[in-house]
């Protein structure tokens, strides 16, 4: 038991671990879904990419509301959680808005279309810059960038 959890903890600690709890579909309705099931819709529907980045975002340690309150306040605004956002101002990409896109494949492969690669790039971009999701939120309502 004690070697399952040091693995997961490590899976854990790369952004790979698997999570397989109930997704909600609202006030009623839970259904067991998959992260790679997530992705695959997540290119097609902003809604599941945002479930999967709530998912994300609790793996990734940020487990109360407020944290997860700014992340999808934040995203919402760069990309409306559109996997294929695309700025045509600038080379920002993706869901996090990824300055130029191709940075996110440093953080898996199919960055173009892979919402597990993009929320993925943007959680480690938001702790390594600002600590937590509130933080890059206050820097973009002060900036309008982050």
């Amino acid at each position: 038991m004690l070697g399952t959890l040091a693995v997961l903890l490590a899976a854990l600690i790369a952004g790979l671990a698997p999570s397989a709890g109930p997704v909600s579909l609202g006030p009623t309705k839970t259904v067991a879904m998959s992260r790679s099931t997530l992705n695959d819709r997540a290119e097609r529907h902003p809604e599941y990419a945002k479930r999967l980045g709530h998912r994300m975002t609790r793996d990734f340690g940020y487990r109360g509301t407020r944290q997860w309150t700014c992340l999808r306040h934040l995203w919402r605004l760069e990309s409306s959680w559109r996997v294929h956002a695309d700025n045509q101002y600038s080379r920002a990409y993706g869901i996090p808005q990824a300055n130029p896109g191709s940075k996110m494949s440093t953080a898996g492969d199919h960055w173009r279309r892979n919402a597990v690669t993009q929320i993925r790039w943007g959680l480690r971009y938001v702790h390594g810059r600002y600590q937590r999701p509130c933080g890059a939120m206050r820097h973009k309502q002060r900036y309008g960038w982050y």
